[in-house]
């Protein structure tokens, strides 16, 4: 059974894995090859650091990128504090199409 301790090497099989499984996919030619899908937090934890070390584990630094809600301004002013930016690229989730995803870069 996983223990707390086992959650660094977990991601990183997970991550690792992800990518060969889909590397016909991706675009070769981005220098963002590093892609964040999700970081999620109970609100009871916003401000306590838990999703700042959920995202130093699981991308730490360099070239990447994540689509945020774009009505989502908490979780944009995160991205934004660790070197994120807004490109201009946006696009609606067919499953929530109430929702306008935009993309972010570093």
């Amino acid at each position: 059974m996983p223990t707390p301790s086992d959650a660094e090497v977990i991601a990183d099989v997970h991550v690792a894995t992800w990518r060969e499984a889909y590397a016909h996919l991706l675009s070769l030619t981005s220098s963002r090859r590093n892609q964040l899908y999700a970081i999620y937090v109970f609100a009871a934890h916003y401000g306590t650091g838990v999703g700042q070390a959920l995202f130093d584990q699981t991308l730490g630094g360099g070239a990447a990128m994540l689509w945020v809600a774009k009505e989502n301004p908490r979780a944009t002013a995160f991205y934004r504090r660790n070197g994120f930016r807004l490109d201009g690229v946006e696009q609606i989730d067919p499953y929530t199409p109430i929702i306008t995803d935009a993309r972010m870069v570093r």
